[in-house]
This record gives structure tokens, sequence and C-alpha cells, in this order.
């Protein structure tokens, strides 16, 4: 297979790249999860450590592959790169599809459930503090 040397190394340079920005959210997030980390600033920035390992595997292995079949010129390591690739994108299209589509159902769902939980006064105490930290980080965010 006679490749490019440019296109070659480029894309072996930014697939090591992404493998190794897998290796570091992997690592992150493994450490986390294993600390038990209780550091209220993280855990309001990232979802879920479970999430973080995720997605580090993923672009680790498609980090690896890419890089790998561009190095050796692996033609099955490149076409699994593609499949993965391609597959990726077509559920992004999916989500968003979803997302524009749902976005109403879910506007509902949220008020048939947020009416339930009126009036305010006679829910749990929890209740009531989860629904005024959600209001003060509303207001915040909206300025």
């Amino acid at each position: 297979m006679a490749v490019n040397k440019c296109v070659k190394y480029s894309l072996f340079f930014f697939n090591l790249l992404f493998w190794l920005s897998g290796c570091i959210i992997l690592g992150v997030g493994i450490y986390l999860k294993v600390s038990n980390a209780k550091i209220p600033v993280i855990q309001n920035i990232l979802p879920s450590f479970e999430l973080m390992i995720a997605i580090g595997s993923i672009i680790m292995v498609l980090g690896f592959l890419g890089c790998c079949g561009a190095y050796k010129e692996s033609r099955c390591m490149l076409i699994l790169f593609f499949i993965f690739l391609l597959l990726i994108f077509i559920l992004l299209l999916v989500a968003g599809i979803l997302g524009a589509v749902g976005g109403s159902k879910v506007k509902d769902f949220v008020k048939t459930e947020l009416d339930k939980l009126t009036p305010l006064s006679q829910q749990p105490k929890n209740v009531i503090e989860d629904m005024e930290k959600m209001q003060q980080e509303v207001t915040a965010k909206n300025g």
C-alpha cells in the first residue's frame, strides 16, 4: 500500500495525541473512582466517574487503532478505525435528531414531575433543600 508519508505521519501523530488523551482521561477517571473523591467542585463539573472511564476507554481504543493502523499501514486496523468512527458519527446524528424532535416531550415530563411537588411546603426537608439549590443555580446562570 503506497501511502503519502505526510498523510501517514499526520494520521499517526494525531491519533497518538488522541490515544494519550484517552489514557489521561481513563487514568483520571479510575483515580477519582478509586479514591472516592468527595471534592464538590469536581462533582459539579464531571457528570460521572464511570462516564469518564467509558469515554477514556473508547478514545484510547480508537487512538490505538488509528495510530497503529497508520504506522504499520494495516488495512484491517484502519478499516476498524473507520467503522468505529462511522458508528460514533451515526450515534451522534441519531442523538441530535432525537433531541431536536423530543425536546418538547422532555419539557412536558419535567413540568409534570415538578407539578407533583407543589405545594413545596408539604414536601420532605431534603426535597425542599434540593429545590432551593436548583433555583439558586438557575438564577445564578441566568444572571
